[in-house]
Protein backbone atom coordinates (compact mmCIF):
# COMPACT_ATOMS: atom_id res chain seq x y z
CA UNK A 1 0.00 0.00 0.00
CA UNK A 2 1.09 3.59 -0.37
CA UNK A 3 1.55 5.72 2.61
CA UNK A 4 -2.05 7.42 2.97
CA UNK A 5 -3.77 3.99 2.05
CA UNK A 6 -1.78 2.30 4.62
CA UNK A 7 -2.35 5.13 7.20
CA UNK A 8 -6.22 4.68 6.20
CA UNK A 9 -5.89 0.94 7.27
CA UNK A 10 -4.40 1.68 10.34
CA UNK A 11 -6.42 4.01 11.84
CA UNK A 12 -10.10 3.85 10.49
CA UNK A 13 -11.07 2.14 13.47
CA UNK A 14 -10.72 5.25 15.34
CA UNK A 15 -11.65 7.87 13.03
CA UNK A 16 -13.97 5.79 9.81
CA UNK A 17 -12.68 4.78 5.96
CA UNK A 18 -15.17 7.84 5.25
CA UNK A 19 -13.64 10.58 7.42
CA UNK A 20 -9.73 9.84 6.32
CA UNK A 21 -10.30 9.58 2.89
CA UNK A 22 -11.60 12.62 2.93
CA UNK A 23 -9.31 14.48 4.83
CA UNK A 24 -6.37 12.83 2.63
CA UNK A 25 -8.35 13.39 -0.49
CA UNK A 26 -8.71 9.56 -1.34
CA UNK A 27 -11.75 8.22 -3.20
CA UNK A 28 -13.00 5.55 -1.27
CA UNK A 29 -13.29 3.27 -3.92
CA UNK A 30 -9.48 3.69 -4.44
CA UNK A 31 -8.91 2.30 -1.09
CA UNK A 32 -11.23 -0.41 -0.87
CA UNK A 33 -9.47 -1.77 -4.19
CA UNK A 34 -6.51 -1.76 -2.72
CA UNK A 35 -7.58 -2.84 0.61
CA UNK A 36 -9.14 -5.91 -0.93
CA UNK A 37 -6.09 -6.51 -3.23
CA UNK A 38 -5.38 -10.20 -3.14
CA UNK A 39 -7.64 -11.21 -0.07
CA UNK A 40 -10.46 -13.62 -0.64
CA UNK A 41 -14.60 -12.93 -0.06
CA UNK A 42 -14.99 -10.68 -3.07
CA UNK A 43 -18.57 -11.40 -5.24
CA UNK A 44 -19.02 -10.60 -8.64
CA UNK A 45 -22.70 -9.93 -9.50
CA UNK A 46 -24.38 -9.33 -12.97
CA UNK A 47 -27.75 -8.53 -13.21
CA UNK A 48 -30.19 -7.70 -16.36
CA UNK A 49 -32.66 -6.54 -17.67
CA UNK A 50 -33.97 -7.06 -21.32
CA UNK A 51 -34.89 -4.07 -23.63
CA UNK A 52 -38.53 -3.42 -24.90
CA UNK A 53 -39.60 -5.13 -28.11
CA UNK A 54 -39.68 -1.32 -29.42
CA UNK A 55 -37.05 0.66 -27.87
CA UNK A 56 -36.06 4.03 -27.82
CA UNK A 57 -33.35 5.71 -30.16
CA UNK A 58 -30.17 4.63 -29.43
CA UNK A 59 -28.73 8.28 -28.19
CA UNK A 60 -31.68 8.19 -25.77
CA UNK A 61 -30.65 4.23 -24.54
CA UNK A 62 -27.37 5.45 -24.12
CA UNK A 63 -27.38 8.52 -22.03
CA UNK A 64 -30.38 6.66 -20.18
CA UNK A 65 -27.61 3.70 -19.14
CA UNK A 66 -25.03 6.62 -18.32
CA UNK A 67 -27.62 8.32 -16.05
CA UNK A 68 -28.03 4.83 -13.99
CA UNK A 69 -24.31 3.74 -13.61
CA UNK A 70 -22.34 4.29 -16.74
CA UNK A 71 -19.96 6.67 -15.41
CA UNK A 72 -18.37 8.25 -12.17
CA UNK A 73 -21.35 10.49 -11.32
CA UNK A 74 -24.52 7.97 -12.19
CA UNK A 75 -26.85 7.58 -9.79
CA UNK A 76 -25.45 4.11 -9.00
CA UNK A 77 -22.34 5.67 -8.04
CA UNK A 78 -23.97 8.31 -6.14
CA UNK A 79 -26.11 5.19 -4.25
CA UNK A 80 -23.12 3.32 -3.60
CA UNK A 81 -21.39 6.24 -1.98
CA UNK A 82 -24.19 7.32 0.15
CA UNK A 83 -24.87 3.55 1.55
CA UNK A 84 -21.13 3.52 2.43
CA UNK A 85 -20.73 0.50 -0.03
CA UNK A 86 -17.42 -0.65 -0.62
CA UNK A 87 -17.48 -1.36 -4.48
CA UNK A 88 -14.32 -2.55 -6.18
CA UNK A 89 -16.47 -2.51 -9.56
CA UNK A 90 -20.24 -0.90 -10.39
CA UNK A 91 -20.88 -0.52 -13.79
CA UNK A 92 -24.18 -0.54 -16.04
CA UNK A 93 -24.16 -1.37 -19.68
CA UNK A 94 -26.12 -3.15 -22.95
CA UNK A 95 -24.79 -5.93 -24.86
CA UNK A 96 -26.81 -8.51 -26.75
CA UNK A 97 -26.92 -11.89 -25.64
CA UNK A 98 -28.37 -14.92 -27.57
CA UNK A 99 -30.32 -12.51 -29.66
CA UNK A 100 -32.11 -10.77 -26.93
CA UNK A 101 -30.79 -6.93 -26.13
CA UNK A 102 -30.18 -5.90 -22.72
CA UNK A 103 -29.13 -3.66 -19.99
CA UNK A 104 -26.89 -4.79 -17.59
CA UNK A 105 -25.20 -4.17 -14.06
CA UNK A 106 -21.97 -5.35 -12.91
CA UNK A 107 -20.44 -5.35 -9.43
CA UNK A 108 -17.89 -6.68 -7.52
CA UNK A 109 -18.04 -6.26 -3.29
CA UNK A 110 -16.68 -7.92 -0.29
CA UNK A 111 -19.35 -11.02 0.10
CA UNK A 112 -20.88 -9.86 3.07
CA UNK A 113 -22.31 -6.48 0.75
CA UNK A 114 -23.50 -8.69 -1.71
CA UNK A 115 -27.23 -8.71 -0.91
CA UNK A 116 -27.13 -5.11 0.31
CA UNK A 117 -25.99 -4.00 -3.33
CA UNK A 118 -28.03 -6.24 -5.18
CA UNK A 119 -30.53 -4.70 -3.05
CA UNK A 120 -29.15 -0.90 -3.84
CA UNK A 121 -29.20 -1.26 -7.64
CA UNK A 122 -32.64 -3.12 -7.64
CA UNK A 123 -33.71 -0.03 -5.85
CA UNK A 124 -32.17 2.47 -8.06
CA UNK A 125 -33.36 0.99 -11.39
CA UNK A 126 -37.18 1.19 -10.23
CA UNK A 127 -36.24 4.81 -9.02
CA UNK A 128 -35.03 5.78 -12.58
CA UNK A 129 -38.19 4.43 -13.81
CA UNK A 130 -40.98 6.15 -11.20
CA UNK A 131 -38.10 9.53 -10.97
CA UNK A 132 -36.97 9.89 -14.74
CA UNK A 133 -33.39 11.40 -15.42
CA UNK A 134 -33.36 15.35 -14.45
CA UNK A 135 -32.32 17.77 -17.48
CA UNK A 136 -29.19 18.52 -15.41
CA UNK A 137 -28.87 14.62 -15.25
CA UNK A 138 -28.97 14.28 -18.89
CA UNK A 139 -27.04 17.24 -19.99
CA UNK A 140 -24.08 15.92 -17.50
CA UNK A 141 -23.94 12.43 -18.93
CA UNK A 142 -24.33 13.60 -22.15
CA UNK A 143 -21.04 16.32 -21.98
CA UNK A 144 -19.44 13.33 -20.83
CA UNK A 145 -20.38 10.75 -23.04
CA UNK A 146 -19.65 12.68 -25.82
CA UNK A 147 -16.06 13.63 -24.83
CA UNK A 148 -15.88 9.76 -24.22
CA UNK A 149 -16.96 8.43 -27.95
CA UNK A 150 -14.55 11.71 -29.50
CA UNK A 151 -12.05 10.72 -27.88
CA UNK A 152 -12.14 6.82 -29.15
CA UNK A 153 -10.70 8.59 -32.42
CA UNK A 154 -7.77 9.27 -31.16
CA UNK A 155 -6.05 6.26 -31.97
CA UNK A 156 -6.92 2.71 -33.82
CA UNK A 157 -6.73 0.56 -30.90
CA UNK A 158 -9.31 3.33 -29.27
CA UNK A 159 -11.81 3.07 -32.47
CA UNK A 160 -11.24 -0.49 -32.91
CA UNK A 161 -12.27 -1.86 -29.18
CA UNK A 162 -15.20 0.72 -29.37
CA UNK A 163 -16.23 -0.62 -32.53
CA UNK A 164 -16.36 -4.53 -30.81
CA UNK A 165 -18.02 -3.23 -27.82
CA UNK A 166 -21.06 -1.30 -29.81
CA UNK A 167 -21.39 -3.47 -32.40
CA UNK A 168 -23.09 -6.06 -30.15
CA UNK A 169 -26.06 -3.36 -29.81
CA UNK A 170 -26.39 -3.43 -33.56
CA UNK A 171 -24.39 -0.02 -34.14
CA UNK A 172 -22.33 0.58 -38.05
CA UNK A 173 -18.86 2.09 -37.84
CA UNK A 174 -20.62 5.31 -39.73
CA UNK A 175 -22.61 5.82 -36.45
CA UNK A 176 -19.74 6.96 -34.46
CA UNK A 177 -18.91 9.83 -35.92
CA UNK A 178 -22.69 11.20 -35.70
CA UNK A 179 -22.92 9.89 -32.42
CA UNK A 180 -21.88 12.95 -30.38
CA UNK A 181 -24.30 15.60 -31.94
CA UNK A 182 -27.07 13.01 -31.77
CA UNK A 183 -26.16 13.21 -28.24
CA UNK A 184 -26.96 16.32 -27.70
CA UNK A 185 -29.97 16.64 -29.68
CA UNK A 186 -31.41 14.10 -27.35
CA UNK A 187 -34.97 15.34 -25.14
CA UNK A 188 -34.87 14.48 -21.62
CA UNK A 189 -38.73 13.02 -22.31
CA UNK A 190 -36.88 10.55 -24.56
CA UNK A 191 -34.20 9.81 -22.16
CA UNK A 192 -36.98 8.98 -19.97
CA UNK A 193 -38.88 6.75 -21.83
CA UNK A 194 -35.51 4.82 -22.63
CA UNK A 195 -34.98 4.22 -18.87
CA UNK A 196 -38.81 2.45 -18.69
CA UNK A 197 -37.39 0.72 -22.03
CA UNK A 198 -34.28 -0.49 -20.27
CA UNK A 199 -35.29 -1.10 -16.27
CA UNK A 200 -39.11 -1.48 -16.04
CA UNK A 201 -39.34 -5.06 -16.17
CA UNK A 202 -36.77 -5.21 -13.22
CA UNK A 203 -33.10 -6.48 -13.13
CA UNK A 204 -32.22 -9.83 -12.92
CA UNK A 205 -29.20 -12.19 -13.13
CA UNK A 206 -26.66 -14.68 -11.25
CA UNK A 207 -24.39 -14.16 -8.46
CA UNK A 208 -20.76 -15.53 -8.91
CA UNK A 209 -18.60 -16.02 -5.38
CA UNK A 210 -14.88 -15.93 -5.92
CA UNK A 211 -13.23 -17.07 -2.47
CA UNK A 212 -13.67 -17.82 0.55
CA UNK A 213 -16.01 -15.83 2.78
CA UNK A 214 -14.79 -13.61 5.28
CA UNK A 215 -16.25 -10.24 6.77
CA UNK A 216 -14.71 -6.87 5.55
CA UNK A 217 -12.49 -5.29 8.28
CA UNK A 218 -14.01 -2.00 6.98
CA UNK A 219 -17.74 -2.34 7.48
CA UNK A 220 -18.29 -1.39 10.89
CA UNK A 221 -16.30 2.00 10.28
CA UNK A 222 -17.15 2.86 6.54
Amino acid sequence: MTNRFQFIEDHHHAWGVKRLCAVLDVARSSFYIEATHGRPGQTSILLCSPESGKPAHEAALYLATAVFGGYHRSRLAAAADRQGLPVTELLAGRDTFLGQRRAWVRARVPSDEAARLVAVVRGEASQLVRRPPSATEVEEAAEFCAAQMTAVFDSPASLADALARLGSTGWIPSDLAQFPRRLWQTTVEEVGQAAVDLFARGLRGGVVLAGAERRSRHEATA
